[in-house]
This record gives structure tokens, C-alpha cells and sequence, in this order.
């Protein structure tokens, strides 16, 4: 059996939470991009190439605006322009 030091334990320590929080943050983004689909399908339609392109590859940022831009924009283009 192996002695684990206090810094191991303290390394593993930070390295599950690190892991559990961009754990979090991944399921948050992947979320997000899921509801503002489904309201983008709603609103227009089933969404071109482009459109999924630019929800797979958007930022947190980017997809809070594009989820307040939805409720205005009056085209499929107009919500995601910057």
C-alpha cells in the first residue's frame, strides 16, 4: 500500500473539482444550445446547414444573446447577427 501525501491529496482534490466544474459548464453550454434550437425550429423552421454550424461552435456569450435576439429578430438570419 502507498502513503498519499498531503499535496497528492490536495492535488486530486483540485483536480476533481476542476473537472466537475468544466463538467458543469459543458452540460450548462449543451443545454443552452438545446433549448435555443428547439426555439429556433419553432420559430422558423427546421435550420440550415449554417445555422447548426454556428450553434455547435457558439460561445456562452453568443448563445445568450442569440436566446434574447430570438424573441425579436424576424428572421432566422437576423438572430444571429453581432
Amino acid at each position: 500500500m502507498r502513503y498519499i501525501s498531503s499535496a497528492e491529496r490536495l492535488g486530486m482534490k483540485r483536480g476533481q473539482e476542476l473537472g466537475l466544474q468544466q463538467g458543469l459548464q459543458q452540460g450548462l453550454q449543451q443545454g443552452s444550445t438545446l433549448l435555443l434550437r428547439r426555439q429556433l425550429r419553432k420559430r422558423f423552421g427546421e435550420l440550415p446547414d449554417w445555422a447548426e454550424t454556428r450553434l455547435r461552435e457558439g460561445t456562452s456569450t453568443q448563445l445568450e444573446q442569440w436566446a434574447e435576439q430570438v424573441l425579436d429578430a424576424e428572421t432566422l438570419e437576423a438572430v444571429f447577427r453581432e
